[in-house]
């Protein structure tokens, strides 16, 4: 998830610890806008079976092997885009660290627009 965006799936804005203890606890995430919004589904598919909440739902470390985005990468068939996406979080990391409160509110608990699993 902080490869492919560069903030966490669990977040509070105003760093309530209880809060933000509840959405992970509940896998409370949410693939905002305008972040995520040119990640490829099968990223995103791969996420979201990786944040299931019951371990025994999650993919297997085979199963992470042989999912078609961890897949294509191993034989380097990423595509441009999200080569361009790499680089694009790597420069703006920094920037994106120093503007903690710029980032979405994903942890809104209340007013998440969120993925459970």
């Amino acid at each position: 998830y902080n490869r492919l965006c560069g903030f966490p799936p669990f977040f509070d804005p105003n760093n309530n610890m209880k809060n933000l203890y509840h959405l992970i606890k509940k896998a409370k995430y949410a693939f905002p806008s305008p972040f995520w919004d040119e990640i490829s589904d099968d990223a995103k598919d791969f996420v979201k079976k990786c944040l299931v909440l019951d371990p025994k739902e999650r993919l297997t470390a085979s199963q992470v092997l042989e999912h078609p985005w961890v897949a294509a990468a191993s034989k380097g068939e990423f595509s441009e885009k999200y080569l361009e996406q790499l680089q694009k979080w790597q420069s703006t990391r920094h920037q994106t660290e120093l503007h903690i409160g710029d980032k979405p509110k994903t942890g809104d608990a209340d007013n998440v627009d969120e993925t459970e699993n």
